[in-house]
């Protein structure tokens, strides 16, 4: 059974929601020509499962449900109104991923790379 806060999001926004116990991931699919796209809109691990690659594990299973849904690319939203220490984590994160910065604006940095068919 999903979340309240999951059920929320997909009646409100439509966005997918993959949470287990001690973090989740918002993420929404969007399509622009021929190119579908699994954009991450949020992920939260709880301090208490920091600093034991439980982002890894996110990634991985983000990047499985992208491979399943078709998607090109994979993309992560960091809002410039979060603090500055969250931007940078993120968006090392991100880097570790394979992501590279792909767009920036006065509200928001996007990340993208493309999914890794085997």
């Amino acid at each position: 059974m999903s979340s309240l806060y999951a059920q929320f999001v997909k009646e409100t926004v439509n966005w997918e929601t993959l949470e287990d116990s001690d973090s989740f991931v918002t993420y929404e699919f969007q399509k622009v020509g021929p190119v579908s796209c699994l954009k991450i809109i949020e992920m939260y691990v709880a301090p208490q499962a920091r600093g034991k690659d439980k982002w890894r594990d996110l990634t991985n299973k983000i990047e499985e449900i992208a491979r399943q849904e078709n998607c090109k690319t994979i993309s992560a939203q960091i809002s410039k109104s979060t603090s500055e220490f969250t931007q940078q984590r993120t968006a090392h994160l991100c880097r570790l991923f394979g992501m590279e910065l792909t767009y920036e604006d006065i509200y928001q940095i996007i990340y993208s790379r493309g999914t890794r068919y085997e």
